[in-house]
């Protein structure tokens, strides 16, 4: 079974309202009713597989290990991990689980398109206290986490820059 995850924020719907994901909700509320000539269109979440979604948040709640295949990108096929799962995410419109491999003995982020047939263990763990999700993230470029940190200059034209200074 396949189903789309919609974000919900508190107090809203699980359905979709043309301007219930925009940052500029709160500012055309007070306009009055302008659904009928103002829309936004976030991208979707991609499609997860409910019974997938259901074992990893399980696993997150009562801090259980997880099993499951995963396959890397451009590797010919999927690998056996077991890891704590941490925390779960969805990024740029893509589900990602933050996770401690305990092959590996270190932390790793996994795509849930990408992983199958997972397995709640019966094996207990302890959240570290000083893992945060934001602090984990923090310096990201979406999920990809580099090593050290390096000042990039790009170079523009006129056309180019205008068209960047007015987006984040």
């Amino acid at each position: 079974m396949r189903f789309q995850l919609i974000p919900r924020t508190s107090g809203s719907s699980f359905f979709h309202e043309p301007l219930s994901f925009s940052p500029y909700k709160s500012g055309f509320l007070s306009l009055g009713s302008l659904d009928d000539v103002l829309s936004f269109r976030p991208f979707a979440p991609e499609d997860t597989d409910l019974e997938t979604f259901q074992i990893l948040t399980r696993g997150l709640q009562e801090h259980r290990a997880l099993k499951f295949l995963y396959k890397n990108l451009g590797a010919p096929k999927a690998q056996r991990r077991h890891l704590h799962p941490y925390h779960l995410a969805c990024i740029e419109n893509h589900w990602y689980l933050f996770a401690f491999d305990l092959k590996r003995q270190a932390m790793r982020t996994f795509v849930l398109t990408r992983l199958s047939q997972p397995e709640l263990t019966n094996e207990r763990f302890t959240l570290p206290k000083k893992f945060d999700p934001n602090e984990y993230l923090r310096g990201c470029f979406g999920v990809f986490k580099g090593g050290d940190d390096y000042e990039v200059v790009i170079e523009f034209d006129v056309w180019a820059t205008d068209l960047i200074r007015g987006r984040r």
